[in-house]
């Protein structure tokens, strides 16, 4: 078991890496070989998206394995014993629930994409790059089954709320109005160690699933925003921040800086 959870690890990182260095290295062809002699990569940007959204999904199942997500947890007032491992099996189980739902929400989409098959450029359909929306939001939900508890019935616990949370899809939409209060339910989870990202999708879908509206549409507006023209910048700039933090030059900066001026 341990073998295959680190040939994942390492396969999901290979990914990272890949799909970080050719988001950085493809506009910058273009941006070098432009002005030197027009030379440039037939549409880099379409490259770039689907490169980004890759990121985004394969990052947020790294990030989650390794508990690395942006949260605005008040657990550790608790310190270690009960009340913080129930904190933690409330705030992990609501997560698992939301990023369940998203999950399906993203199936969804790639379901519709695929009636109307888009190309890419190098041949595939666009649905093909988009199922690593569904998976890694599956992947990312089982995780946060099982980081839940130590115990298991605290997982089963968690597993429990994933199916309460697709049984409330079952609900007519006279009554769905009525359950905006799952809202405050998700803050409190975040308030308790549930990522940042579950809060935002949590409150969306709510609200999205209390005005009848389809939850597909949480991921597609997701999905949407890759077509930014602006979203190349998001792995370069991402790439100076790791170069400068790596290279310590804030450091050298503040020294700069108070050399200077004294």
């Amino acid at each position: 078991m341990n073998a295959l959870i680190s040939v994942f690890k390492r396969t999901e990182q290979g990914i990272l890496v890949v799909a970080l260095a050719l988001a950085t290295i493809l506009p910058l062809i273009d941006m070098v070989g432009r002005p030197l002699g027009g030379f440039h990569l037939v549409a880099t940007a379409e490259y770039v998206q689907q490169l980004t959204l890759w990121l985004a999904f394969v990052g947020g199942m790294a990030a989650t394995s390794q508990a690395k997500h942006l949260t605005l947890s008040t657990s550790e007032f608790f310190g270690e014993g009960l009340w913080r491992d129930l904190s933690r099996l409330l705030s992990y189980a609501v997560a698992a629930a939301v990023v369940a739902v998203l999950a399906y929400a993203s199936w969804q989409v790639v379901a519709a994409n695929k009636l109307e098959p888009k190309m890419l450029p190098i041949g595939i359909p666009e649905w093909v790059s988009e199922i690593i929306m569904p998976v890694a939001m599956g992947v990312m939900a089982l995780q946060f089954v099982w980081n839940s508890s130590n115990k298991w019935w605290g997982r089963l616990v968690a597993l429990a709320a994933v199916g309460g949370a697709f049984a409330i899809g079952l609900v007519p939409p006279d009554i769905a109005y009525h359950l905006r209060w799952l809202a405050l339910l998700v803050l409190a989870a975040a308030l308790l160690g549930a990522p940042v990202f579950v809060a935002m999708g949590g409150v969306a879908l709510v609200l999205f699933f209390s005005e009848a509206t389809p939850v597909a549409a949480v991921t597609a507006e997701v999905y949407r925003l890759i077509d930014s023209p602006t979203l190349p910048a998001i792995p370069l700039l991402t790439a100076a921040g790791y170069v400068l933090a790596e290279s310590a030059a804030a450091e050298r900066l503040v020294r700069f800086f108070r050399a200077v001026f004294g």
